[in-house]
């Protein structure tokens, strides 16, 4: 934990420290990919939409940042025909990009990196012929989330742009003893971003 603190301690100050940096925020389609393939096919996971906001700031062709980010998945016939079940886990993350432009004058730029996330807070919530009951996801069990970023970013103009992203998670998302009774979190992402 104190590691997670005091990486996005340095990375926040780097980002702060430089006079040009860009807001960032837009949603998320996020889901799980379950390590059991019999797991995997019992919660038949579908996309949850959830935001991602933050700020970054890019020196040369490396981009770092900070970010508020939902993940989790939805499931809709869990088990039972008509019960559906909503995960949703909230992170701070912290991201390290290249940049890579296939010409200098082009609006277009590709990026590739790592990103990684320390878990806040969040809920599953089960719903069942139109009663719902809600339980919080705890902190303890839930690991440092770690992945890879990539994507393409268009610069519609000299402050805004508009921005494509996949995010691949290696970590398993709990701490289990158990490595097929948890999974990894995937993320389709489309954002604005703003530059200051």
């Amino acid at each position: 934990m104190r590691k997670v603190l005091g990486i996005i301690l340095v990375l926040s100050t780097f980002v702060f420290a430089q006079e040009n940096f860009r807001l960032i925020g837009g949603i998320n389609f996020s889901n799980i990919k379950w390590n059991n393939e019999d797991i995997q096919d019992a919660f038949d996971p579908k996309p949850l939409m959830g935001i991602n906001v933050g700020i970054e700031n890019q020196i040369k062709n490396i981009i770092i940042g900070l970010t508020y980010v939902q993940r989790g998945m939805k499931s809709e016939d869990f088990m039972v025909d008509g019960f559906e079940l909503t995960m949703t886990m909230n992170y701070i993350t912290g991201f390290a990009l290249l940049s890579l432009s296939p010409d200098p004058n082009s609006p277009l730029s590709l990026f590739v990196g790592g990103e990684m996330g320390k878990y806040l807070n969040g809920e599953a919530k089960g719903t069942y012929e139109g009663e719902s009951e809600t339980e919080d996801i705890d902190a303890d069990d839930i690991n440092l989330d770690y992945g890879i970023l990539g994507g393409a970013h268009i610069a519609l103009n000299e402050k805004i742009g508009i921005r494509g992203s996949y995010y691949f998670g290696l970590a398993n998302i709990d701490d289990v003893d158990d490595d097929d009774m948890t999974g990894k979190h995937n993320c389709i992402q489309v954002m604005l971003t703003y530059k200051l």
